[in-house]
C-alpha cells in the first residue's frame, strides 16, 4: 500500500511534482520549470540521507541511525516505506525495479513495490560511504570483508544473487566505476587499480595523486588507456 510512513512520521508530503535530493538534506522542495513549489517534503530531524533515482521516483534511505528505513518517494509525491534498516551508510542502488542496500554488513535487494526482500549471499560485506555501481547484470564496489579481514573489490552477480569474485584491496575504503570491460577502484591516497570484469584479474595499478576527483580520473583512464 502506498502512503506515508506511519511508524514515526518519517516525512510529510503534499501536492505534486518532481525532485532530486542529495545526501545531508533535511528537506526538499519540488519545483516546476518556472521554479514554483509543487510539493514539499520535511524529514524528521535526521539530516543524513542517501538517495538514488528510479524510473518512478526517488529511493531514500535514512543513514547513520539505528532505526532507519528504506522508502520509495514517487514523483507524484506519494511515499511508501519498503524496509526498516540499521546503520545504512551507502546510498542504495536501483536495478531492475529493486533497490540494493547494505545494512550492518548485510546486502539485500528490496522490490520497489514493497512486495519482497531478499538477503544476498555475500557473507559480511560492509560497503562504507562509497556507493557501488551497476554494470550489465553485476554490481561492483569496495567493502570490508570478514573473510579477508580487509577491504576488497567485489563483483556481485545480480542474477544469481551471489558474489562472483573478491579481490583484496587494502585497509582503506575506495570508490569504484566500471566501463563494461573493467572495474576501476580509487583509494583516497590516490592509488587506482583496474580489474577485469569477468574474473577480477588485476590489469594495472598506478598513482594519480592524493585528493584527485574520481570522475575525472575515471574518464581519463577509460578513454586513454584502451584495453589496459
Amino acid at each position: 500500500m502506498v502512503g506515508r510512513s506511519s511508524r514515526r512520521g518519517f516525512l510529510r508530503i503534499s501536492g505534486l511534482g518532481l525532485s532530486i535530493l542529495g545526501s545531508g538534506c533535511s528537506a526538499l522542495q519540488a519545483q516546476s520549470p518556472r521554479r514554483d513549489p509543487r510539493w514539499s517534503v520535511e524529514f524528521d530531524g535526521t539530516p543524513a540521507r542517501a538517495t538514488t533515482l528510479s524510473d518512478g521516483g526517488l529511493v531514500i534511505a535514512t543513514t547513520f541511525t539505528p532505526d532507519g528505513e528504506l522508502g520509495h518517494l514517487r514523483f507524484s509525491g506519494e511515499y511508501q516505506r519498503l524496509a526498516e534498516l540499521i546503520q545504512v551508510k551507502t546510498p542504495p542502488v536501483v536495478y531492475d525495479h529493486r533497490a540494493l542496500v547494505e545494512s550492518e554488513g548485510i546486502v539485500r535487494t528490496v522490490a520497489l513495490d514493497g512486495s519482497s526482500q531478499t538477503r544476498l549471499r555475500t557473507g559480511y560485506l560492509a560497503l562504507g560511504h562509497y556507493a557501488p555501481v551497476v554494470s550489465r547484470s553485476s554490481m561492483f564496489g569496495v567493502g570490508y570483508s570478514d573473510e579477508f579481514g580487509k577491504y576488497v573489490v567485489f563483483a556481485l552477480d545480480l542474477t544469481a544473487e551471489r558474489i562472483r569474485w573478491l579481490r583484496p584491496f587494502g585497509t582503506v575504503r575506495a570508490s569504484v566505476t566500471a566501463d563494461g570491460e573493467r572495474v576501476f577502484a580509487a583509494s583516497p591516497s590516490g592509488v587506482v587499480r583496474a580489474y577485469r570484469v569477468d574474473d577480477g584479474a588485476t590489469l594495472w595499478r598506478c598513482e594519480v595523486g592524493k585528493g584527485r576527483g574520481w570522475h575525472t580520473a575515471g574518464i581519463q583512464f577509460s578513454s586513454l588507456l584502451g584495453a589496459g
